[in-house]
């Protein structure tokens, strides 16, 4: 464990693999974000669920612990890019000459002056995944010929990571608080959550659990999260849902829709149903003909 624990302080390391099943345990890391491709990769960490797959990614900061699993029918593409201490601290000591403005936010969030970047789900952007696409396609072609170019990527990336959190950041003044670090903190809970029903929308979720994930009692949680992301947690749940199941529907021609209303989490085909016609206008049914219709037949 040590060696392992060595290896990740002193040098940045970029771990790419496929596999259909496979666990890996409770173990620190350091700075890092975590991709998945053609599937899902979970991860565990601080007692919340995430589920990371093409449209997101993950970032966990350094001296987590966490777990993480992939169990699929298909071979899921894991993509993780890991920070160093080493290199975060040379990072952080070049930008405190070159870049105030950059930083400012940073010392106010951590007292230390040290890279700590909200943890939660982050969908891919124009800013931060055309760096981690372009690593993934150079780890791809020939690694060792392309470490020059990767090892630039490196400060490119977590340059444009700090930036994403300045607008983060931004989003945290929405939270109405006396002091920032009780927005920040509350913010954190609420993306809890949030992530947590992204990552398990198909399971069954109460009010109860969301509140232990984010520890917040009920009625705090229940009026807060209502008030930042306008709208309930249980219309959020069934909006998730319902997107999945209209997924499915425009995939897949065959799938019985009690079959759809399973994964997506319902048992009873009559209230999926209902629910998935106030969402669309349409029956699920109605709604998957129509759709392969068009394809079959465009105008």
């Amino acid at each position: 464990m040590y060696t392992y624990n060595s290896q990740f302080k002193t040098a940045n390391v970029i771990i790419h693999a496929s596999s259909k099943e496979v666990s890996y345990p409770e173990h620190w890391g350091p700075l890092s974000i975590k991709c998945a491709f053609k599937g899902k990769e979970f991860y565990r960490v601080n007692n919340c669920n995430y589920a990371v797959a093409d449209e997101n990614y993950l970032v966990i900061n350094d001296g987590n612990h966490y777990s993480s699993y992939i169990d699929s029918i298909a071979e899921v593409e894991s993509f993780t890019i890991n920070f160093s201490q080493s290199f975060v601290k040379e990072f952080m000591e070049s930008a405190n000459e070159t870049d105030e403005a950059l930083l400012a936010n940073f010392r106010n969030f951590d007292n230390n002056n040290n890279v700590e970047i909200i943890e939660r789900l982050y969908l891919h952007d124009d800013s931060v995944g055309p760096v981690i696409f372009r690593m993934l396609q150079l780890t791809e072609e020939d690694f060792d010929g392309n470490e020059g170019q990767i090892e630039e990527l490196y400060f490119l990336l977590l340059e444009r990571l700090l930036h994403k959190q300045k607008a983060t950041l931004n989003e945290v003044s929405r939270i109405q608080a006396v002091k920032k670090s009780t927005q920040i903190e509350l913010y954190k809970r609420l993306y809890r959550a949030k992530d947590y029903i992204d990552s398990c929308y198909e399971e069954e979720i109460t009010i109860q659990h969301l509140a232990t994930v984010c520890w917040l009692n009920q009625s705090y949680f229940l009026r807060q999260f209502k008030k930042y992301f306008r709208i309930s947690p249980l219309q959020y749940i069934i909006s998730k849902r319902m997107e999945a199941a209209k997924r499915m529907l425009e995939k897949d021609a065959f799938m019985p829709i009690s079959e759809v209303c399973t994964q997506v989490g319902y048992s009873d085909i009559s209230s999926f149903s209902k629910l998935f016609k106030g969402f669309y206008n349409s029956s699920p049914e109605k709604f998957r003909m129509l759709h392969h219709n068009k394809i079959v037949n465009p105008v």
